[in-house]
């Protein structure tokens, strides 16, 4: 594909087809955007990955072990989408017939950009509103601040042995080319939010006048996390906060008025809080009547309120990580703490209680600031999405037993994509935070994408099952001498490593929708193959002496457990005209 020029060229979701075969609607960017253009959007979710981001490196000490925040975490999550793109696209073109071999070709799960995105963080208008804040009453801002200690990272070590002055954590690090990393970051973010918000409604459904949207969905793929950075206060490994300012560009540059914000990660975002209820409370000291500038931002949050950064007992960093706000001062608020299971059932039984309200609420804010009627086309959703409160994360990071399952990844994201979808016109941007081991970010990534990406329930649970983390671990860890080659591997795994192997390749040309290799048929007969024989290895036996009819009740049981931890108890038959509001 060539590099787009200011034009994106909109193609609808079920048509599968190029852009060149479809109808399209334009939007022209202008002066205030990244600088660099945005891609295409077709009907499939987008995921923006970052280059730049590999530039921010620990140079303190040749000694990295304990260094937790990594740039090669990276490498995991690709690891994790080349799995999600692979085993999605077989589990789609197995059911295509024959005669539509050409459409079975065409057929991709979700696009990728490789993005060259940039901003000024002093002075582009979104970035320097939420860190544009002066620094200890200087007269510069936190912004510029950054910089300065980016481009004096070395000599600080040489002089002092750290680049971080003593008011902040030492394990937060920098180096002259971080601030490339956050301001990559940041332009990616916009990048993703200007693409979502091109994708306009492609029609309307008279009878329940709810809109039918392009599947406007993006997955943004940046490091350091940065919900725990505030307005001028790096925290957490972060130095910027990627989704404020996000939000704020999607308030100043598409004219959205509502955001809202889910927060699932170990730890509580206590920097994207305090931004939200800066903000609120900006606009509720201005009154009802006045024209705010600003969005009304929801925020909700599910962590772990035993770990950072509550870890130490701090009763104001507690307290923050417990509120629960409907409307005082203008803030929306919902803190939900992870809660220790012993059975997946009871985990699936905390979901329905606890951690699903944070639906509940958002549609309660919703109400509350200016109706439901996604006709207005005012809301954008975006989530935080932190994978290390994953079973598969390690128990250096994850201290104390407040995990969750990989299949919580996927059906938190598949309801928040319908929630999007009653409310937001389908919008909805999700952004990396936090994970640190390679099964976690390789499991989270494959469950969250899987969900954005899969409109006719393709996904199973078994693929992000430990035995095939394991082979995609290892055939994906980056090692001295040469790797393996795909074309030694069977089954999805070999066509896992293509995909891998196309996604941690630069590209010459970046900024453009990835063309990704085609799956060809040698190898879409070995994924069959293999599916077939795990199939059979799967297959429940029944007890001893036990009829068909037992062998039927126990298939029926394995298909309805999945059904349920991935769509919910109820299924989607039997969704009110709210399901989000009890």
């Amino acid at each position: 594909m060539t590099k787009p020029s200011g034009t994106i060229r909109i193609v609808h979701p079920r048509s599968h087809l190029s852009s060149q075969e479809s109808g399209s609607s334009t939007r022209t960017d202008d002066n205030s955007l990244p600088k660099k253009s945005v891609p295409a959007l077709t009907g499939r979710p987008t995921v923006f990955l970052q280059e730049a981001c590999l530039l921010h490196k620990w140079i303190r000490t040749r000694d990295r072990s304990n260094v937790y925040e990594r740039p090669e975490r990276l490498r995991a999550v690709n690891a994790g989408l080349a799995a999600a793109y692979a085993q999605l696209e077989y589990a789609a073109t197995a059911r295509v017939d024959t005669d539509s071999l050409e459409r079975k070709k065409a057929w991709r799960p979700f696009d990728v950009v490789r993005s060259s995105a940039t901003l000024d963080i002093s002075t582009h208008p979104a970035a320097a509103y939420i860190h544009g804040q002066l620094v200890d009453g200087a007269a510069s801002s936190y912004g510029t601040h950054l910089k300065s200690w980016c481009q004096r990272s070395k000599e600080e070590i040489a002089r002092s042995g750290s680049e971080i002055s003593d008011m902040y954590e030492q394990d937060l690090y920098l180096c002259p080319e971080s601030i490339t990393a956050f301001q990559g970051a940041l332009g990616t973010v916009c990048e993703a939010v200007d693409a979502v918000m091109a994708a306009r409604p492609a029609g309307f459904d008279l009878m329940n006048l709810k809109a039918q949207s392009l599947n406007s969905r993006a997955f943004v793929v940046v490091r350091p996390p940065g919900h725990h950075c505030s307005e001028d206060n790096p925290m957490g490994f972060g130095f910027v906060n990627n989704v404020a300012v996000g939000a704020i560009h999607a308030s100043r540059q598409h004219k959205i008025r509502r955001v809202i914000i889910f927060d699932y990660d170990l730890h509580h975002g206590n920097g994207t809080q305090a931004i939200v209820r800066s903000i609120n409370e900006r606009i509720a000291e201005r009154g009802p009547r006045a024209v705010s500038p600003d969005p009304h931002i929801f925020y909700g949050s599910i962590h772990d309120v035993l770990s950072y950064p509550c870890e130490d007992g701090d009763p104001e960093m507690i307290r923050d990580a417990s509120t629960t706000l409907y409307g005082d001062d203008g803030n929306w608020i919902e803190s939900i703490h992870l809660q220790p299971y012993a059975t997946e059932e009871q985990f699936w039984k905390h979901y329905q209680q606890t951690y699903s309200r944070l639906f509940n609420t958002a549609s309660r804010f919703l109400r509350a600031t200016g109706g439901t009627n996604n006709l207005d086309d005012d809301v954008l959703i975006f989530i935080s999405s932190g994978f290390d409160a994953s079973e598969y994360e390690t128990e250096d990071m994850s201290r104390h037993g407040r995990k969750v399952p990989t299949a919580f990844y996927h059906r938190f994201t598949r309801d928040a994509c319908k929630f999007s979808e009653q409310y937001a016109n389908g919008r909805i941007i999700s952004v990396l935070e936090g994970g640190y081991s390679d099964k976690a970010l390789i499991s989270g990534a494959l469950a969250h994408v899987t969900a954005l990406a899969d409109v006719d329930g393709l996904t199973d649970q078994d693929w992000w099952g430990l035995k095939r983390l394991d082979e995609l671990e290892k055939a994906s860890k980056k090692r001295r001498g040469r790797p393996p080659r795909p074309d030694s591997l069977d089954g999805w795994l070999r066509r896992t490593m293509e995909i891998f192997e196309a996604l941690e390749t630069p590209l010459n040309d970046p900024g453009t929708t990835m063309d990704l290799p085609r799956l060809s048929e040698e190898v879409r007969r070995s994924m069959g193959e293999a599916a077939r024989k795990d199939s059979l290895k799967r297959s429940a036996r029944p007890p001893a002496g036990a009829g068909p009819q037992t062998r039927a009740k126990r298939a029926k049981g394995v298909v309805d457990r999945k059904r349920e931890h991935l769509e919910g108890p109820s299924g989607e038959d039997e969704r009110e005209d709210d399901p989000f509001l009890s």
